[in-house]
């Protein structure tokens, strides 16, 4: 694996972290970056809208080499990463455990990853070419699909929303 690729899935999964945690600032109101607004560049410190940073080294086997990440879900034992031939499940310490699902055209496989959600014990992956959501456990199984309308902007699937 290049250095290059390495630095790509690092900075994915630095964004993804990032993303998922918000602090308040000291007035108890949240950061709010006015990007149609701005006539100068501020710099704002990492540390000022997250707490702690921890960069994870993803093991890319021969079988579950990442191509190119689109989405990434996180829950409190798994990385869940897509990529443009399939969904595969990491520990937290970047270890490769499996692949959930798969690019193709049987059951259960999807032709592309428009969205990617976790509830629960279940991932929901919206696939717009498909016009569905597929439904699979973390271990793997895939537990059925979702139709959807065809050209909306969002999908609701099991109090779901994707947009």
């Amino acid at each position: 694996m290049s250095t290059q690729h390495l630095k790509w899935i690092s900075c994915a999964l630095l964004c993804a972290l990032s993303a998922c945690v918000s602090r308040p600032s000291d007035t108890g109101e949240f950061i709010v970056i006015d990007t149609d607004n701005a006539t100068t560049i501020e710099e704002i410190k990492l540390s000022e809208m997250v707490d702690s940073v921890r960069y994870i080294l993803i093991e890319e086997p021969d079988e579950a080499l990442v191509n190119f990440v689109s989405h990434i879900a996180l829950t409190d034992e798994y990385i869940i990463i897509s990529d443009r031939n399939a969904v595969r499940c990491y520990d937290k310490q970047g270890r490769y455990l499996r692949t959930i699902a798969r690019k193709g055209e049987g059951p259960g496989n999807f032709s592309a990853v428009s969205s990617m959600e976790i509830s629960g014990d279940v991932l929901y992956v919206l696939d717009n070419n498909h016009n569905k959501v597929f439904r699979y456990d973390l271990n793997g199984r895939f537990l059925g699909d979702i139709p959807v309308p065809k050209q909306h902007h969002a999908y609701y699937a099991d109090d779901m929303a994707f947009v």
